[in-house]
């Protein structure tokens, strides 16, 4: 599976239901980051600061959880040239049958062309046909 990171899209995409997704990108940092298109189609980071929030004196694992809680997160303009592919499906499905998986290409951080790659499959009836 690996590293991702996650994408939301404000920009209006042309597929019904599509800009309620939660999406992933392997073609960013896939380092867990979130970032957004805006509906203005400006390709946005957030970034924040780290600070360790962890209980020393916790048994075992427990005493590493929050080292790394992010905090002060803030939206700024990421100025990357270059295509971004992003795929999720309905509630965070990914199943073949569900995904949408779109191609955005930015020229400075702006949105220059968008297109549908991959169009969820119709539904198939219980039956089929033999």
């Amino acid at each position: 599976m690996g590293m991702f990171d996650r994408l939301r899209c404000l920009y209006p995409l042309p597929a019904p239901g599509a800009n309620e997704i939660n999406y992933e990108t392997k073609s960013l940092d896939c380092v867990l980051d979130e970032y957004e298109i805006g509906a203005d189609g400006r390709l946005r980071r957030q970034e924040y600061d780290i600070e360790d929030r962890s209980d020393r004196n916790a048994p075992g694992l427990l005493g590493i959880v929050g080292m790394m809680t992010r905090i002060n997160p803030r939206w700024v303009d990421d100025l990357r040239t270059g295509e971004v592919r992003f795929y999720g499906g309905p509630k965070g499905d990914y199943s073949p049958d569900t995904e949408l998986t779109w191609s955005a290409y930015f020229v400075d951080g702006i949105l220059r062309e968008l297109h549908q790659i991959k169009r969820p499959l119709p539904a198939q009836s219980a039956g089929g046909n033999r």
